[in-house]
């Protein structure tokens, strides 16, 4: 149940979205997708192993079907947040490998990720 949660949500949420807009956007001619990943596709985190394999499979995903899409002149970009202040975060607390790592880790909010996406990514400025 917990494996089919995250994979739904997370890994077939973001690749049936991908290709849903990318659909649209081959025919318009063009277009940006920016996929959500998290920095556990890099650092797995004790206590979120089945999030950390499901972000692992976005990153794959992406990162495959970006050089697809480059030659049919769709961009598509990743952001990688990794703690964001959320509801999800204050569930995680409760497991003593995952509560370390965010008591350490600067949080982000929603409003900053969205932030980044919106006037950095999105509008191509370097960072």
């Amino acid at each position: 149940k917990e494996i089919d949660r995250h994979f739904d949500v997370n890994a077939k949420g973001t690749i049936l979205g991908t290709q849903l807009v990318a659909g649209q956007m081959i025919a318009q001619g063009y277009g940006h997708i920016i996929n959500i990943c998290s920095m556990t596709a890099f650092f797995p985190t004790p206590g979120l192993s089945l999030y950390t394999a499901s972000k692992a499979a976005i990153r794959a995903f992406s990162l495959a079907v970006a050089y697809e899409l480059k030659q049919k002149k769709i961009d598509l970009s990743m952001v990688y947040p990794y703690v964001v202040q959320t509801k999800m975060l204050e569930k995680q607390k409760k497991y003593k490998e995952a509560a370390a790592t965010f008591a350490a880790t600067i949080r982000l909010t929603a409003k900053e990720v969205s932030y980044v996406i919106v006037n950095k990514v999105f509008t191509k400025k370097p960072f």
